[in-house]
Parts: C-alpha cells; sequence; structure tokens
C-alpha cells in the first residue's frame, strides 16, 4: 500500500546514493533541469548549513519536513 508520495522538489528532504556525495542528506535549494537527465545539477544545503551539489541520478527524496525514514544518529537534525 503507497502511503505517500515525495516528489523532487524545493524544500524536500533527500539522500544522495551515489557519486563523492554519498550519504549525505539535505534539504533540496535547487534543481537545474537540462535536456539530459545525466545533466541535471540538483543543490542541496545539510544539517551544518553546507551547500553542495550533485547529479539528479543521484538524489532519492525521503522527507518533507522531517525524512519519512529513520536515518543514523546525526544524519540530520
Amino acid at each position: 500500500e503507497i502511503l505517500d508520495h515525495l516528489r523532487l522538489e524545493k524544500g524536500n528532504i533527500a539522500i544522495v546514493i551515489g557519486g563523492r556525495n554519498v550519504g549525505r542528506v539535505g534539504r533540496i535549494v535547487e534543481v537545474k533541469q537540462v535536456f539530459k537527465r545525466a545533466s541535471s545539477i540538483v543543490s542541496l544545503v545539510d544539517k551544518d548549513e553546507n551547500v553542495f551539489h550533485t547529479s539528479l541520478n543521484y538524489i532519492f527524496v525521503i522527507g518533507r519536513d522531517k525524512p519519512a525514514i529513520s536515518l543514523p544518529e546525526g544524519a540530520w537534525k
């Protein structure tokens, strides 16, 4: 049973599932979509207010105001 649908949009919380930022959690600040999905870039801000960027292919949305899944202690506010 599907309980909710989390969209890839500004303000939602996401975890990075690949690349050099793998495992980082952050709030989506901006999504720069280009014609080729692999070239699209997502900007996020982590719990320490550090901004980082990663490919759209490496983003998995996990919540709106707070993560809908359990995370290791210290991964998010």
